[in-house]
């Protein structure tokens, strides 16, 4: 994780304790779209999601509606994670021991059995999505897309959930090629009910006098769904599982991660979508 910095805050986008690489930052934040959209009123409640991250803890970003599909509404959930996360950082104040992917693989595995979600958990190179080692270890490109299209169609779902190519919300490169890359599996999937629902919350972190501050928010082309609701059968509002699930994967975030989710402002309790037109 990078170290606090003191004096005037210096705005950087961050995930799973890693800065990006240099000049992946520069990108504008509501970027023009290469693919239509089509609106919707309302987030759908599908009879099962498929959720596709690139790292353990990416779900975090997912988690108020995963808390009211999977646990609230019963659906059927199912993880699929691209990596095991073993380039990220380790907070932890006795260390990670020698295999750091392997703590945050067990950490992925609390995440979904906390939602009573299926796991499917790939060992791509984290990081390896931007240099192409994902296709070298897939043996293509063209191999690792039919990959996805079986994990998908395997999965049984209606709706598959994952990031947007263009911003990856915190425009980490191996989130944004895992965009692009289930968007082409999709595309070789006949159906008529699935649909692609892409993730357009865009999160900002800030280090301001050694505290950290952190923002979600949207782009004007996308829909918002308020995480201040209560969730019926929980009796909590589904923002308070953004921080639960940043306590399960504590090799990324210690108590000033907290400290600053606490402070997020209740306008900012949403989590931004669009539908991907087929």
């Amino acid at each position: 994780m990078a170290s606090r910095r003191s004096g005037t805050a210096i705005v950087l986008i961050l995930v799973a304790g890693l800065l990006l690489p240099p000049g992946a930052s520069g990108i504008s934040a509501s970027p023009n779209r290469r693919h239509p959209v089509r609106r919707a009123d309302s987030l759908p409640t599908p009879a099962h999601v498929l959720w596709i991250g690139a790292h353990p803890d990416d779900e975090i970003l997912f988690s108020p509606v995963l808390a009211d599909w999977c646990l609230d509404r019963s659906v059927q959930c199912t993880f699929l994670v691209a990596t095991r996360g073993e380039a990220g950082t380790c907070e932890l104040p006795g260390g990670c021991g020698p295999d750091l992917g392997r703590v945050r693989s067990f950490e992925m595995e609390t995440s979904a059995a906390l939602y009573g979600a299926t796991l499917v958990q790939w060992s791509l190179s984290d990081g390896g999505g931007a240099d192409g080692r994902w296709s070298t270890e897939s043996g293509s490109e063209a191999a690792l897309i039919e990959s996805l299209k079986n994990a998908i169609v395997a999965s049984g779902a209606d709706v598959v959930f994952t990031f947007d190519e263009h911003h990856g919300s915190t425009f980490h490169p191996d989130h944004r090629e895992l965009g692009r890359l289930v968007r082409e599996a999709m595309l070789g999937i006949e159906s008529e009910v699935l649909l692609l629902i892409l993730l357009e919350t865009v999160v900002d972190i800030a280090f301001v006098n050694e505290e950290i501050e952190i923002g979600f928010r949207g782009d004007a082309s996308s829909e918002s769904w308020d995480a201040r609701r209560l969730l019926p059968r929980l009796g909590v509002p589904a923002w308070v599982f953004v921080e639960r699930q940043m306590r399960v994967h504590a090799t990324q975030f210690d108590e000033p991660w907290l400290d600053a989710i606490d402070l997020v402002t209740e306008d900012q309790w949403r989590v931004w979508w669009s539908v991907e037109s087929r």
